[in-house]
């Protein structure tokens, strides 16, 4: 497998002319499925994908339209029926230049094997009827397949469209990823490392030989065609932040628990303004050293108190950033953000 630190002109630039046209709904739909994930939407848009909107919204301002472009672009967002054809017209490349020299049945020969499903023959697209029995078998909304049945019917016109698109617009692309350097050199510096359902794929979809691109204009991406990967640049990112907030849900029982103690809360409440001494605390609390020892132990080793060795003494503090932290957990488990 061949890691590549560049994104792949053909895809992202199909990509870019998907979202500038549906970017507002796409960004609504990957906030949802990001609260979904456990992740919260909003926030995590805001930190990591503030790139996203300049970069499509620079490359729509150069965008040169063609008449057929809504073929592929929709009126409506169909990623499903977008990535399907942009992958087709990524596996079969040399179609770009062959498609003047071909007739629609030849065409359809050639494009058989990339709807092959796994592990079985190409399907016959010869005629109509073909055509339509093998995409009612596909699990498909009912638009996406129709419009694939469009594809099937009329392919050197369809993917001609398509290849259009890219030409006309390929400057567009190059000039906005120059525009942008700034903000994507630091995601596409290292390439991307698969992710566990890439390399999955990888091992049972891919070829040797594959070659895997990152991808910014769709940043969680993970897909495979015969010969080409991507990944988009945040899939690594999303995966240690779905990690850290499962992480965080399910440290906060314990240590609301420890809070709950009044003892324990106390001695916390009294390390506020400086570090004491075992016996200042017992003294301070109507306690015994030997109970203030047991709570210390159990603060300590949950990380809620420092202490340090003064004098052959022991002198414990409050660690307000491990407090901090349990306070910004709450926050984030209930969605809380806009009132702190």
């Amino acid at each position: 497998m061949e890691i590549k630190k560049n994104v792949h002109p053909l895809w992202e630039t199909l990509g870019l002319a998907y979202l500038g046209r549906h970017l507002d709904a796409v960004e609504a739909e990957t906030i949802a499925a990001l609260d979904a994930a456990g992740v919260k939407g909003a926030q995590f848009y805001k930190k990591y994908l503030g790139y996203l909107r300049p970069y499509v919204m620079d490359f729509q301002a150069a965008y040169q339209p063609g008449p057929d472009d809504s073929f592929l672009l929709g009126q409506a967002p169909d990623p499903e029926f977008f990535r399907t054809v942009a992958a087709l017209a990524m596996e079969l490349p040399e179609l770009e230049t062959a498609l003047p020299q071909l007739g629609d049945g030849e065409l359809r020969r050639r494009i058989a094997p990339f709807f092959a499903l796994e592990d079985e023959a190409a399907p016959d697209l010869d005629s109509p009827q073909a055509r339509f029995a093998f995409l009612q078998s596909l699990e498909l909304a009912e638009g996406t397949k129709w419009k694939l049945f469009t594809l099937l019917e009329q392919p050197g016109e369809k993917l001609g469209a398509v290849f259009a698109l890219y030409r006309r617009n390929r400057p567009a692309f190059e000039a906005v990823t120059e525009k942008h350097r700034a903000q994507l050199a630091p995601l596409l510096a290292q390439g991307v490392t698969p992710s566990p359902v890439l390399a999955g794929l990888l091992e049972t979809v891919a070829e040797e030989n594959v070659a895997l691109y990152p991808t910014a204009v769709f940043p969680f991406s993970e897909w495979v065609i015969s010969a080409t990967a991507f990944q988009g640049v945040l899939v690594e990112q999303l995966a240690r932040s779905c990690q850290a907030a499962a992480d965080s849900q399910a440290a906060l029982p314990p240590l609301l628990k420890i809070l709950g103690d009044r003892s324990k809360f106390q001695i916390l409440c009294a390390l506020r303004q400086g570090g004491k001494y075992n016996l200042e605390l017992a003294e301070e609390l109507g306690l015994t050293p030997a109970t203030v020892s047991h709570h210390m132990g159990i603060l300590l080793s949950n990380q809620l108190v420092t202490v340090e060795k003064r004098e052959a003494k022991l002198r414990y503090r409050l660690d307000r950033e491990a407090v901090g932290e349990v306070v910004k957990g709450l926050v984030g488990v209930f969605g809380l953000e806009d009132m702190v």
